[in-house]
């Protein structure tokens, strides 16, 4: 198994467990790896898993869902884009984010300056796109950090529930919003 196919099946794992619900023995079966095999692709153990995952899906998220950012089209429709683009590095709310489970717990302590500085670009972006699309440079902020809160609030939601159509709702409650801007 490549790296790549380790770091994938990580994702999985870790989203559906949280850092400290991941033993390395509950890795190495989903893996289809003996331990050894595992350590031979990371040897300092979950703590270089944990980095090379959140790099990874940092990478990913800004790919699949932020990149609309630096387009160039207008700005209502990439805003939009990035809505539809984080519902599906979400698998349309049926997925936990896996920054979002990571953040919660232990492992916080060694992300939270890398998700932060990701979260503040992020942030800024969606910001001057509000305002180019016409809202106040202080509404723009607000709208930017309310989208953000929104959709991980709905994921939370839809994951309690089991069910995905708060996440959908919220989204297209998002959208919705942003054609009357």
């Amino acid at each position: 198994m490549s790296r790549d196919e380790v770091l994938e099946v990580l994702f999985r794992v870790f989203r559906d467990r949280g850092f400290e619900g991941a033993t390395i023995s509950e890795i190495a079966k989903a893996c289809g790896l003996g331990k050894a095999s595992l350590y031979h692709h990371f040897p300092a153990g979950k703590d270089a898993m944990l980095d090379a995952l959140v790099s990874t899906v940092l990478r990913r998220l800004d790919e699949d869902a932020f990149a609309p950012l630096r387009g160039i089209d207008a700005p209502k429709i990439r805003i939009r884009a990035v809505i539809e683009g984080f519902g599906r590095y979400l698998d349309g709310g049926e997925r936990n984010c896996l920054i979002g489970v990571l953040s919660l717990g232990t492992a916080r302590t060694r992300i939270g300056v890398q998700v932060n500085s990701y979260l503040t670009r992020w942030l800024a972006g969606l910001s001057e796109l509000y305002e180019a699309a016409g809202l106040s440079h202080k509404r723009a902020v607000r709208a930017a950090r309310e989208m953000i809160v929104r959709l991980q609030g709905a994921v939370v939601v839809s994951r309690m529930l089991d069910n995905i159509d708060t996440f959908e709702q919220t989204s297209k409650r998002l959208i919705r919003e942003l054609e009357k801007i």
